[in-house]
């Protein structure tokens, strides 16, 4: 079952967040402080989510917007992760995302480049990777940047198509 993000649920599972979510925000420059981030996924413009193993939030996810046109897909779980639970985040997530794609021009994701299985989560959603960013994360990691092209164009397609059309 999903709802709606709260800084409970959001506590719950940041505090029992993955080791290899804990690295990908480290790398990226957000902070791994539970409290800190339950608060910043809460308070960032942009909708939020919470998945549950019954009454157990396992998983928040959400899209945070970056501008009011370009949104960036984020994700923390813990270990009590089932298959059966990432089918679920799986289907929400293509239905949030695709969602999100119809209003926004681009909707991205940051991955880091030795996570082979969030690089199959986000490919599974629709991503593609646009680059890589050498060296970028904090301790000289290479990140990934995962653009959503969804299963039939995308919005970011649409843009260029735009500007194409329009100069």
């Amino acid at each position: 079952m999903f709802r709606d993000l709260t800084l409970a649920d959001a506590l719950a599972v940041t505090t029992r967040m993955r080791q290899a979510d804990r690295d990908c925000l480290h790398a990226v420059g957000f902070t791994t402080d539970p409290e800190e981030l339950a608060l910043y996924h809460c308070r960032s413009e942009g909708g939020g989510w919470t998945l549950f193993d019954g009454e157990d939030p396992v998983a928040i996810c959400g899209i945070r917007l970056a501008t009011p046109w370009v949104g960036v897909v984020w994700i923390v779980c813990t270990d009590r992760m089932t298959p059966a639970l990432w089918k679920k985040l799986i289907r929400h997530g293509r239905i949030v995302v695709g969602n999100a794609s119809k209003r926004l021009r681009r909707v991205e994701s940051y991955v880091l480049s030795t996570w082979k299985e969030a690089q199959s989560l986000a490919s599974r959603q629709g991503f593609s990777v646009e680059g890589v960013r050498h060296g970028a994360g904090r301790d000289g990691e290479d990140i990934l940047t995962m653009v959503y092209r969804g299963h039939h164009g995308n919005s970011t397609s649409r843009h260029r198509n735009h500007r194409r059309q329009h100069g």
